[in-house]
């Protein structure tokens, strides 16, 4: 099982991959490449057991899992509400 903290770091690329709407420009976000931000997206698409977005040479976007999970981490207004949200809707992987 992945600890928490790599857990959080395959969240972070997704939450950023979902604001962005890009690979690539997540990855320049985040500080790393659009190699590891795709195989860190892969990664939490596998522990959830679903496919959170489609990608091709020519176009990105969520799936409709991917937004309603983006949308659930983000309902509540305040960071600590941010981070509750994502582990009951996201990181409560076992």
């Amino acid at each position: 099982m992945k600890r928490a903290h790599d857990r959080l770091d395959l969240l972070a690329t997704f939450v950023r991959i979902g604001e962005s709407g890009s690979l690539s420009k997540a990855a320049r976000v985040l500080g790393t490449t659009q190699p590891t931000a795709s195989r860190r997206l892969l990664e939490l698409e596998r522990l959830l057991g679903c496919k959170l977005a489609t990608r091709s040479t020519a176009s990105f976007s969520l799936t409709d899992e991917g937004r309603s999970r983006l949308e659930r981490i983000f309902k509540g207004s305040t960071a600590s509400a941010v981070v509750q949200n994502a582990r009951t809707s996201v990181l409560d992987v076992r």
